[in-house]
């Protein structure tokens, strides 16, 4: 851990300015081997390390997604499902294996509920070896009146399973205490507090559960996240192939909020008008359009930024659409998250299982075509088509994305108000590297609950990140 450093004699750990910084404005540099400390590297995925007589260290890479992707597949998406659904259902199997139970942790979306419906159909067959008999419950966390607040979803999932459930209510007595110990545990930067994440396994924890099977990966994997879309989106765009274009784009719509979904129709609506339009213009309207939404890529690679470490992967002979894929899997997104949850859960001395990891359903998933994976208005389409008469069919269909994190802009508005207006005001914490000389009143008065007031109050977060971990 990054906290060891620390302690360690003759080294005085400082906070690396260039990585903080492009950490801070959205890039990802865990998967690359970065931290935001100096001379402090993490061993990269994949890689072994060694370390020559005279100190110094190369790392070599032992892994390779590319050395392992299936010849063949089916040819039908019904084919292909059936295959998906029996290499995921095995990997549920193997990490039931235990000699305590076993709980999931729930959101309601597709993900979480698939792997909580395999696991309760497996318990309901039987005949499963060192598999505890009170395996398996659902652990839930709520906001309770906000807008993350997934539990109506949750309970879905859990009425068509029949199963056990626990809820847990993010209900903090004292929430800047809390945040400020696992903020301090936690030992890096991230656009919000990880008490969330964090709570989900002491709450665990607290009820006697120390192995989670949960749902990471396949966001991914199959494009769930919007920014992968709006991307792919913009590629098929500037590429003049409409169809797809149109394909994605009935994709994304649908994964906001209802109050929100006809605004982001409009827009996408006026680009694909433009884009058939004879008339100039185009390029403009697309980087306003597409800019607003803070998706503007055209090459999906490590940053120019980030010196090359190790043998890091290339995937610059893909084609974009798999570049997005290969990239968030294996250097960006998912190798933050992957850090985050663990973290979380071993904080709470609890262990996190990934069925949808399973490397042999991993290197199936990248040998499938994009059309297995996005169309018919719904990303994910494998998986869906895998759980089809397996789990609740809203839950299945589901496409609005939240996702687990901390409502921290909720939270600075009410109950941390107050310490945060301190905490600004303070001496130490004035002149701070991402934001300057910018004082608690000025903070406050403008992190209104709209999307602007949202960015700012990201921003003061990962400011109160890094001064909490400096300081303790």
């Amino acid at each position: 851990e990054t906290r060891a450093f620390k302690k360690l004699t003759g080294y005085t750990r400082n906070l690396d300015e260039k990585m903080v910084k492009l950490q801070a404005d959205g890039g990802r540099i865990h998967g690359s081997g970065y931290t935001i400390f100096k001379d402090i590297y993490s061993i990269l995925p994949g890689h072994y390390a060694i370390v020559k007589k005279d100190g110094l260290l190369a790392q070599k890479r032992w892994w390779n997604i590319e050395n392992h992707l299936w010849n063949s597949v089916p040819k039908t998406l019904e084919e292909q499902a059936e295959q998906y659904y029996e290499l995921f259902e095995d990997a549920c199997k193997i990490r039931l294996v235990s000699d305590v139970k076993v709980a999931t942790a729930l959101s309601g979306g597709l993900d979480s509920s698939s792997v909580y419906s395999v696991v309760n159909g497996l318990l309901k067959k039987g005949n499963l070896n060192r598999v505890p008999a009170d395996s398996q419950k659902a652990v839930v966390v709520t906001f309770p009146g906000l807008e993350n607040d997934e539990r109506a979803f949750a309970e879905k999932a859990i009425e068509y399973t029949g199963g056990d459930a626990l809820f847990l209510p993010q209900v903090y007595p004292n929430l800047a205490e809390q945040i400020t110990k696992d903020t301090i545990m936690f030992d890096g930067l991230n656009p919000s507090p990880i008490t969330a994440i964090s709570g989900i396994y002491r709450g665990m924890r607290e009820n006697g559960i120390t192995v989670s099977l949960d749902g990471h990966g396949v966001d991914e994997m199959l494009y769930g996240y919007r920014d992968m879309l709006y991307n792919l989106f913009q590629y098929y765009y500037k590429t003049r192939d409409l169809q797809n274009a149109d394909l994605v784009r009935n994709v994304i719509f649908p994964t906001y909020p209802d109050h929100d979904q006809q605004r982001v129709l409009t827009n996408l609506n006026m680009l694909m008008k433009q884009a058939r339009s004879p008339f100039s213009g185009v390029k403009a309207i697309a980087k306003k359009l597409l800019g607003r939404q803070g998706f503007d890529r055209t090459e999906y690679s490590n940053s120019s930024v980030l010196k090359p470490i190790g043998e890091p992967y290339d995937f610059s002979h893909f084609s974009y659409p798999d570049r997005i894929v290969f990239n968030e899997t294996f250097v960006e997104t998912l190798p933050d998250i992957f850090r985050n949850f663990d973290l979380a859960g071993m904080m709470n001395s609890v262990e996190i299982r990934m069925p949808f990891m399973d490397w042999r359903l991993v290197t199936y998933q990248f040998s499938l075509p994009i059309q297995s994976k996005i169309g018919s208005g719904y990303n994910k389409l494998v998986l869906r088509e895998a759980m089809k008469g397996r789990m609740a069919e809203e839950i299945r269909l589901r496409r609005l994305k939240i996702g687990i994190s901390s409502p921290v802009a909720q939270w600075v508005n009410s109950k941390l108000r107050e310490w945060v207006s301190d905490l600004c005001s303070s001496t130490q914490f004035r002149g701070s590297l991402l934001n300057g000389t910018r004082s608690a009143d000025e903070f406050l008065q403008q992190s209104a609950n709209t999307a602007a007031g949202h960015e700012l109050v990201t921003k003061l977060w990962m400011d109160i990140n890094l001064y909490l971990i400096n300081k303790n």
